[in-house]
């Protein structure tokens, strides 16, 4: 799982430099590739925001590695980043972030549909609150437990020793985000929107399955 994980994030990292070449050398403008990922939404809406989540939660994880480095050692020199543990980051934003959040906030439309639209956002914010946020962290830390190559057992003490502090630390977050991404942000960017604001989000998961990691091996 390892090597695989490891093989798959340096693939990734291939295609898009390959990408940010061919962008370049055709002299690709924001507005274009605006363009472009828009159309990208319509043609292959999932596999779109798939891909976004992915590539953000990467860039995420890369950020909080370098904040872990410094806040653990005062040497830059002693910074090594962890591919295997970005490949893992970046397979559950594909596998699983990216898809869960583009089907949630789909259903979520179709699920409230109250016309007043502050009881409208009330409604929205307490779903996703109540029922996503539990549901999707319990869910993160099972795949990233899996990634890890572990079992049932390792689940179970992972989400006892982590579950709740996560979903409190949610709940002072996601509200505050999901005002501007249920009032103003058009359904087919919310998972971009919500994927740029959980760069901080995404990154704090990644430190806490670490740190959660770290102790169990002590």
């Amino acid at each position: 799982m390892r090597l695989s994980a490891s093989y798959l994030l340096r693939l990734c990292l291939i295609l898009l430099g390959v990408c940010c070449t061919a962008a370049s050398s055709l002299a690709l403008s924001p507005q274009n590739a605006w363009s472009a990922y828009k159309g990208l939404l319509k043609t292959r809406p999932l596999l779109t925001k798939s891909a976004t989540s992915a590539i953000l939660s990467g860039v995420s994880d890369s950020m909080t590695q370098r904040v872990e480095s410094k806040i653990s050692s005062d040497k830059e020199n002693d910074f090594h980043h962890d591919w295997i543990r970005s490949s893992h980051i970046m397979m559950t934003g594909f596998a699983y972030s990216g898809p869960i959040s583009h089907y949630w906030f789909a259903l979520l439309e179709r699920i409230v549909t109250i016309d007043n639209p502050v009881l409208g956002l009330i409604f929205r914010l307490a779903l996703d609150a109540l029922i996503f946020s539990p549901f999707t962290i319990a869910g993160y830390f099972t795949v990233r437990t899996l990634l890890e190559g572990k079992g049932c057992p390792a689940i179970r003490i992972k989400l006892e020793r982590t579950w709740r502090k996560a979903v409190l630390a949610a709940w002072k977050f996601w509200p505050a985000v999901n005002v501007v991404t249920f009032w103003l942000v058009p359904l087919p960017y919310r998972v971009l929107y919500v994927n740029i604001m959980a760069l901080l989000w995404t990154g704090y998961l990644s430190f806490v399955n670490t740190q959660k990691k770290e102790q169990g091996a002590k």
